[in-house]
């Protein structure tokens, strides 16, 4: 497994018209997961869906992919950093 804690993070934000968070590290690769969507439809909330967060999936999952451990791909530990992170910008995990 590719140990993510080992990396440097220079940038972490989101946004809520686009419905994203995202870990950028400083080899130039990132991290990100879907917001909740807002029950109007109308953009996100500051919040992600623990075990629905979108991050192995469309174009998260494109984009995560490289941090997978080819041998043994486990999602938990970018998920795991991912929520970790989030909650330091205030954003709700649940």
């Amino acid at each position: 497994m590719k140990n993510l804690n080992e990396l440097k993070i220079v940038n972490t934000d989101f946004d809520l018209d686009t419905g994203f968070f995202w870990i950028e590290f400083e080899n130039g690769k990132s991290l990100q997961c879907c917001l909740k969507l807002r029950k109007d439809l109308k953009g996100y909330k500051k919040e992600i869906v623990k075990n629905d967060n979108g991050s192995c999936e469309g174009l998260s999952g494109d984009n995560n992919d490289w941090a997978l451990d080819e041998e043994n791909p486990d999602w938990a530990n970018i998920n795991d950093l991912l929520h970790r992170e989030a909650r330091k910008l205030g954003i709700k995990i649940n």
